[in-house]
């Protein structure tokens, strides 16, 4: 629904969302962060609300805090090596 709605909007030849911009000798269209459907769309489904409830953080227990990537992966490995070894028994 979010999608076709935005769809109909990006399709309205009245509405430019952009805003021209000159950059010494070069002139550039860059998003016009005051328009209000661009503001309301943000606030609904704005990055920092909405994206943190989506993205599942690893989070290494032993130390209190976020995992890295290299942990994640090394703890990844050795849940399919004792998959492997259960399987075999």
């Amino acid at each position: 629904m979010l999608c076709s709605e935005w769809g109909q909007r990006v399709r309205d030849p009245l509405w430019h969302p952009f805003k021209i911009q000159r950059c010494g000798d070069k002139i550039k269209e860059v998003v016009d962060e005051e328009d209000e459907k661009l503001k309301n769309l943000s606030e609904e489904w704005g990055l920092g609300r909405r994206r943190e409830e989506r993205i599942p953080v690893l989070w290494n227990f032993e130390h209190g805090r976020k995992a890295t990537l290299k942990e994640g992966i090394v703890a990844h490995m050795k849940h399919q090596i004792n998959n492997l070894k259960r399987k075999r028994t």
